[in-house]
């Protein structure tokens, strides 16, 4: 058996990690930016080893592209991107909901009913990250009510892509922002009421909702197409 890795580097990655994943989905290292393990070392202040560690976590999550010896590039979302991280939440995130009704658990009904008590009906600038770190964790939290293990690992990855776009538009725009904030509270009335078939439908709107304006977003800045090997949407 290979001797373990030193605790103290895993902490270090790990840290060097969070690092990078707040950096890439805030925008500081924005899409088709090129990344060294040199650069980042210097600026973060660590060897170059937890950075080569971590990025190579972000290139199984999908924010980061390898470039061989030129390093790596932050992760573009193409169009079919945008369009294949939504279908994949609508298909994840409905399991979760089927159980919480089954299941006929209404404390968590009642907690997810609450979640977004303390914005009113227009959420100020001010409290944008407040919200964005809101909305991810409601829909996080239906998937892991799913209880399904391997469908809450596959949604974490879908998560981290759709944080670059969900990030963005939701800085971009108030109007939807104050529309993300009606719909979820839709989607949590509809499971207090035990109502599976009102809850699928108000997040089948929230999603088709949101697929739509980001591409409209992204296609409205002249978003590069994403250059990874094997996309058609990058030819």
């Amino acid at each position: 058996m290979r001797q373990i890795k030193n605790v103290r580097l895993v902490s270090l990655t790990d840290r060097v990690y969070v690092e990078l994943v707040n950096g890439v989905i805030a925008g500081e290292l924005a899409p088709g930016d090129k990344l060294t393990d040199r650069r980042l070392a210097s600026q973060l202040g660590v060897s170059r080893t937890p950075i080569r560690e971590a990025l190579q976590r972000l290139v199984s999550g999908g924010l980061v592209d390898p470039r061989g010896r030129a390093g790596w590039t932050v992760a573009v979302l193409s169009p079919r991107d945008i369009r294949e991280l939504f279908e994949l939440r609508s298909l994840l995130e409905p399991v979760g909901i089927r159980r919480i009704v089954r299941d006929k658990d209404e404390a968590t009904a009642a907690e997810l009913l609450a979640y977004f008590d303390r914005f009113g009906d227009v959420v100020p600038d001010s409290r944008y990250a407040e919200y964005f770190s809101a909305d991810r964790s409601f829909h996080s939290r239906i998937v892991d009510l799913s209880q399904n293990r391997r469908l809450v690992a596959a949604y974490r990855t879908v998560e981290l892509q759709v944080d670059l776009g969900r990030h963005r538009l939701l800085s971009q725009s108030r109007q939807r922002v104050e529309q993300t904030l009606k719909e979820h509270r839709a989607i949590a009335a509809a499971l207090a009421a035990g109502d599976a078939e009102a809850a699928l439908a108000a997040l089948a709107s929230h999603l088709t909702n949101g697929e739509a304006m980001m591409l409209e977003s992204f296609q409205a800045h002249g978003e590069k197409t994403s250059g990874r090997t094997g996309s058609p949407a990058s030819h």
